[in-house]
């Protein structure tokens, strides 16, 4: 993989004064902002489970072929690449 950044990442609960965190282990993090709290924080926890995500995906792609058994996998390879930055 090229372009994700490695997890894991965390969701940090917003401040009284900044929304929330996601923190990306030592490297630092970055609040969300957003159109509401409810938003912000939806957001942010999206985004600290993204490497999860990726990983289980990737995983999931490799069950799938390795099954043998006919699948989409359009939707799949798109997402992959997507958050990976590769063309595929």
């Amino acid at each position: 993989m090229s372009g994700n950044t490695p997890g894991p990442w965390t969701f940090v609960p917003r401040e009284e004064y900044r929304g929330p965190l996601v923190q990306r282990g030592r490297e630092g993090g970055f609040y969300v902002q957003g159109s509401s709290e409810r938003r912000e924080d939806a957001d942010a926890r999206l985004i600290a489970s993204a490497p999860m995500l990726l990983e289980a995906l990737i995983e999931a792609e490799k069950y799938l072929i390795d099954s043998g058994k006919p699948f989409n996998s359009l939707a799949i390879h798109q997402a992959i690449a997507l958050a990976t930055g590769e063309t595929r």
